[in-house]
């Protein structure tokens, strides 16, 4: 039997059903908007400041917006930087992990989010996927381009993680089931 290669965090958190989505994208759809071209330019826009990040973070260049750079200071001067965009693999699941920093003496293990107001069940599953790699205190989501940072606990952490070990399950099932339709 074939071995099945194992999944993404981004890959499991895609099999789950969004209904909020769907009102949000209704309501771009009213206002004249073709979400698919607006989701590849947002995903581009993302990818570029994760990308502005890291670079700062190795080598000190600067981020192309001034106001995000300024933003991304304030927030980094009140952190100290363990790791970032680190490579995380468990026997479920492959991801990669925006930021690992020390605040106030304790460990966070964080994530980006493009102009996040709240958070979602699926920032917290993805955040519980990599803390079943590494041992962290806290958790948080940063909102980028304004490096807000939101805090929160996994208090539930188990159940997340029951969650991320079967839609690992479904995926690899799935993943059978299309490959013997060839």
């Amino acid at each position: 039997m074939k071995t099945i290669k194992k999944p993404s965090v981004t890959q499991l958190i895609k099999l789950l059903d969004k209904p909020a989505l769907l009102g949000w994208a209704n309501k771009q759809g009213l206002k004249g908007i073709d979400i698919a071209e607006k989701r590849k330019e947002w995903l581009s826009y993302g990818s570029s400041l994760h990308n502005q990040i890291y670079e700062y973070i190795k080598t000190g260049t600067k981020l192309t917006s001034y106001d995000a750079q300024i933003n991304l200071e304030k927030f980094f001067s009140g952190i100290n930087i363990i790791s970032a965009e680190c490579k995380v693999e468990n026997e479920y699941f492959t991801g990669i992990y925006d930021l690992m920093y020390e605040k106030n003496g304790k460990i966070y293990l964080s994530d980006y989010k493009s102009n996040a107001k709240k958070i979602y069940f699926e920032h917290k599953l993805q955040i519980a996927a990599y803390s079943m790699c590494v041992d962290v205190d806290c958790y948080s989501i940063i909102s980028i381009p304004n490096f807000t940072e939101m805090s929160f606990k996994l208090n539930d952490k188990e159940n997340y993680i029951e969650i991320l070990k079967s839609l690992s399950n479904i995926y690899k099932q799935k993943t059978i089931i299309n490959e013997s339709k060839l």
